[in-house]
């Protein structure tokens, strides 16, 4: 019981760190230590495990995908969506510069970091880097933001949400950033949009069972090209992260006090970008920490 309790106390940890944009939910599995067994349960969702279903082997089929770990891992998980959801909900209406501001400075410390830990990198490698800019560009100049989501849009970007979750340094939450579906799939979970919310866990079950083994073996065939990719999406997505942001305009924050006729928050979004990079900047060490306890 108590292994459990632990398991959920690490999944609201997840939870907490998927909902923010800029941390991810995969690097606090890998500072907890559980990381290669929510791997290796989400790859068990194989087809023993259909088989095992069919025949009327259901507790052999708890046994073989680790349910009472997924369970657990998952109530945590899901506890901490709803609790943040409303939270941030809340100061995205009414000091959203603050919050942009800490989710920049989680997503620049995270993009320095996954070009430091690649110091392999060679010129070659700039090339998939800059690709990976392009898109999360594009769409902040484009602003998909302003596009209401259809049950098709909500569907995609879960199916890509949560094939980013289970990556270390990737934030699920960002991708939904990134596709402008961030502030949707808060409002759903704030006012229990049924529809919303039975068609985006259907995506997440979709990318989860369909994709999980194709990003294990992209990320072990090809390391580094994968990373640079997501490393370019990563830095890529500065833009669309910039705090000061009106009817699809960048503005300087002189500008938006006039334009949005509220506070810029200046001093206080500053020091929102200096604790979004500290946060990074623990998180970081307490997984070099933990890499060479393991070692």
């Amino acid at each position: 019981m108590k292994q459990y309790l632990g398991v959920f106390l690490k999944g609201f940890c997840m939870g907490c760190a998927d909902i923010v944009p800029g941390v991810s939910g995969g690097t606090i599995a890998l500072i907890s230590g559980i990381y290669q067994r929510l791997l290796k349960a989400l790859s068990s969702f194989d087809l023993v495990a259909l088989r095992l279903l069919f025949q009327g082997r259901f507790k052999s089929l708890l046994d073989h995908v680790d349910a009472a770990f997924i369970a657990s891992l998952l109530s945590g998980i899901l506890l901490a969506v709803v609790t943040m959801a409303n939270i941030l909900s809340y100061l995205l209406a009414n000091y959203s510069p603050v919050v942009w501001g800490f989710f920049s400075g989680l997503v620049l410390a995270s993009t320095v970091f996954l070009v430091r830990g690649h110091s392999q990198w060679r010129l070659s490698f700039w090339l998939p880097f800059c690709c990976g800019m392009v898109l999360p560009i594009a769409l902040a100049l484009t602003q998909p933001g302003h596009i209401e989501p259809t049950l098709l849009i909500v569907f995609l970007s879960a199916v890509l949400a949560i094939c980013a979750m289970v990556l270390p340094g990737i934030s699920g939450s960002f991708i939904l950033l990134m596709l402008g579906m961030y502030e949707h799939v808060l409002r759903a979970v704030g006012e229990l949009d049924l529809l919303f919310l039975i068609v985006f866990m259907a995506g997440c079950a979709v990318g989860i069972l369909s994709f999980s083994r194709l990003i294990s073996f992209l990320l072990e065939k090809y390391t580094m090209p994968v990373m640079a990719v997501l490393t370019g999406i990563l830095a890529g997505s500065i833009l669309k992260l910039w705090p000061w942001q009106f009817d699809g305009r960048f503005l300087l924050p002189a500008d938006y006090s006039l334009a949005h006729s509220t506070p810029n928050f200046l001093f206080v979004t500053a020091i929102a970008w200096i604790m979004g990079m500290v946060v990074i900047l623990l998180s970081q060490r307490l997984l070099e920490r933990n890499e060479k306890n393991i070692e």
